[in-house]
């Protein structure tokens, strides 16, 4: 859900960085890896919920306590961040289908309707 706010935020955040003067591309690359680490730095905290940032229902499951957090490993604490940069997020089940707006939720058929006696037909087949 990039919009066109988030973008001038970000924007104006590399400017605030080059004191609002022009500068070289290595510069420019060298700021955005250094916001793109911050913004990491962010996630990361989110996960042990300490900072500016909470995760949303769907990556709940990956929160852990701050003193879990910082009695884990190095490798741990990798192996836990990798696994939330991983998911996707969704969690579909074949059983139910929900709107949108999570308000209306029916069963789900496992296979599509048709019409009796109406087959496959190739999409390039000619009718007759």
């Amino acid at each position: 859900m990039w919009t066109n706010n988030n973008c001038e935020s970000a924007n104006n955040m590399l400017k605030m960085k080059i004191d609002w003067k022009p500068a070289r591309l290595l510069d420019l690359i060298n700021h955005l890896h250094d916001l793109v680490k911050l913004q990491y730095a962010d996630v990361e905290r989110a996960v042990y919920d300490q900072g500016n940032f909470q995760l949303v229902s769907p990556f709940s499951r990956h929160k852990i306590s701050s003193a879990r957090w910082h009695q884990a490993s190095t490798a741990r604490r990798q192996l836990l961040f990798k696994s939330l940069m991983s998911d996707s997020g969704s969690r579909h089940t074949a059983e139910t289908v929900t709107s949108s707006d999570n308000t209306f939720t029916v069963t789900a058929s496992p296979r599509v309707a048709r019409k009796p006696m109406q087959r496959k037909r190739a999409r390039a087949e000619r009718t007759g």
